[in-house]
């Protein structure tokens, strides 16, 4: 079991509303957290009766899958997107010699 030493931060009446870590408690709890969580990866996996595959295949896998993902906004029509930038001053200083 992890040990902390936490103290509180308080409000006007006394109830607890915050905890303050040092920050090698704070490490050590994520750290932990993280373990805890691949421990509830490994048993869904377990559960989901799913074919294992290789764990360097799997990092493969989405590897390939991120680098295909690109996301773009999506597009509307211009006139849709009229006073989307209202109270925005969009004025664009030329030279004299540019139109």
């Amino acid at each position: 079991m992890l040990k902390l030493k936490e103290r509180y931060i308080v409000d006007e009446k006394g109830n607890r509303v915050g905890v303050i870590l040092d920050i090698e408690d704070y490490r050590k709890l994520l750290a932990e957290l993280e373990e805890l969580e691949s421990i509830c990866a490994y048993d869904a996996a377990k559960a989901s009766g799913e074919e294992a595959i290789p764990f360097e295949q799997a990092v493969a896998e989405i590897e390939r899958k991120r680098a295909n993902n690109i996301e773009l906004p999506p597009a509307k029509p211009i006139k849709e997107m009229r006073g989307f930038l209202k109270g925005i001053d969009t004025t664009i200083k030329r030279d004299p010699d540019r139109i």
